[in-house]
């Protein structure tokens, strides 16, 4: 914005001088204050009759009757003649302003006006201008214009209508009144900004909740087998989600009641750094966040590795991750693996990051208490007492399992004798009634069954 030299110097002067009447702030200006600005009026003649110009507003017939009876036919006239000519301006400026018509954007500046005179008379009834800053709040937001973009086109205008007001005052009669001025139309202008900014929080709000919302029925519903793969749900997962539909997907599912938007930033951050070339689908939850990691490929298993890694020195959360599986029914099939073992990480301490298929098995057999007790028991049988003798006799039989059913490196992780771990297992292999070669994977699967502890 600028100043003719000669008004801004005798404003900054005044400014400077002005101490013993200290300036007034707030959403108006009060006292003499007000009655002096009144005296500027006399300055604010149209070029042509009032009622010619008065005819062609666009501001309802209310607000036009309100804004005169406050301030006078000529003063509003003049007004209006100068918002007329900041349209053009404007428009030689600001090329989002191609996306608004005219008559709009008139209207707007017309009502920004008529409330700068109402103020300017001293008192402070509403025009219409805030409902007008909203509602260019909501389209600008539904037209994905800048928010800066506007904002620096209502200070443009401020500026303007500055230089005007006060190029047209006879400085050496008005010049205590500069400063009040100034000032009321830097509150006017502030209270536009302010209107226009809150008006584009709340539809950025609303969108987000409207996109939310439309997100999470499509993924309730592929969860729950509701939708079949046609040509629709094909197009509805890339517009909502916006993800080609035939990527890989690694659904991840955070759990974390304190610390949910820490928890979540933490893992997209990390994900980011740790899974290169991937684009992330973001559900948020009241207690964490559905997450799916998309990709060209398959993520390296180092990849994955590192991430876990990254996962759990975090120190909050659960994190529980299905496989990578392809597609929209891989997008699906991750996300059930992951929120079966969330039930394990709710209910046991098995450390915070699950990953399938390590711990399949248990998300499996714990949907059922009872029918995971009777399999323990019948595969176990005295083998799971607690006697400290066969506690022993147990952890050998896990790293023996464990070491692909080597004598020697079961030992090495024991710390004990070879021939100690021989007289354990066949010790076990009494109690089991068989020899371990026998069994299958129940044997492990009820090991890891009996060691689950439930979670404080």
């Amino acid at each position: 914005m600028s100043f003719g030299m000669s008004t801004l110097q005798a404003a900054i002067l005044f400014l400077m001088t002005m101490k013993s009447k200290p300036a007034v702030f707030g959403s108006r200006l009060i006292g003499d204050y007000m009655e002096n600005l009144k005296s500027v009026f006399a300055y604010f003649l149209p070029s042509c009759r009032a009622d010619q110009v008065l005819s062609q507003a666009l501001v309802a017939p209310v607000v036009l009757e309100l804004a005169i009876s406050k301030v006078g036919e000529k003063e509003v006239a003049w007004g209006l003649e100068l918002s007329q000519r900041s349209l053009a301006v404007a428009k030689s400026k600001f090329s989002y302003l191609d996306s608004f018509p005219d008559m709009e954007v008139l209207k707007s500046l017309e009502l920004l006006m008529l409330q700068l005179l109402v103020r300017m008379s001293g008192h402070d009834a509403d025009v219409g201008l805030s409902e007008s800053m909203r509602a260019m709040a909501y389209k600008a937001v539904r037209m994905d214009v800048y928010f800066e973009s506007i904002v620096q086109g209502i200070r443009e205008t401020q500026g303007l209508w500055t230089k005007e007001i006060l190029d047209s005052l006879d400085i050496s009669i008005e010049r205590q009144n500069i400063s009040q001025l100034v000032m009321m139309l830097a509150l006017v202008f502030d209270d536009a900004v302010k209107d226009f900014f809150e008006g584009c929080l709340a539809e950025k709000e609303l969108l987000l909740e409207e996109s939310l919302v439309s997100k999470r029925r499509l993924v309730e519903e592929l969860i729950e087998g509701g939708s079949s793969m046609g040509s629709e749900v094909v197009e509805a997962f890339k517009s909502n989600l916006g993800v080609e539909p035939d990527r890989f997907y690694t659904a991840i599912i955070i759990s974390s009641a304190r610390a949910a938007s820490k928890a979540n930033k933490y893992t997209q951050r990390a994900i980011g750094e740790l899974i290169s070339n991937s684009s992330l689908v973001h559900l948020p939850q009241a207690d964490g966040a559905w997450l799916w990691i998309a990709t060209g490929t398959p993520p390296l298993k180092k990849q994955i590795s590192n991430l876990t890694t990254s996962l759990k020195s975090a120190e909050i959360g659960i994190y529980c991750l299905g496989e990578t599986v392809r597609g929209i029914e891989g997008f699906r099939r991750s996300h059930v693996q992951a929120r079966a073992l969330l039930e394990v990480g709710k209910q046991y301490s098995v450390g915070r990051v699950l990953q399938w298929p390590t711990h399949a098995a248990t998300a499996i057999f714990i949907r059922n208490k009872e029918l995971t007790d009777w399999f323990v028991k019948s595969t176990l049988g005295e083998l799971a007492s607690t006697d400290q003798k066969i506690e022993s006799y147990r952890e050998t039989l896990k790293s023996y399992l464990l070491s692909g059913n080597s004598l020697l490196h079961a030992a090495e992780s024991l710390g004990i004798h070879r021939n100690t771990v021989v007289y354990r297992l066949q010790a076990v292999e009494d109690i089991l009634g068989k020899p371990i070669k026998e069994f299958d994977f129940s044997l492990s699967c009820a090991l890891t069954l009996l060691d689950l502890k439930p979670r404080d």
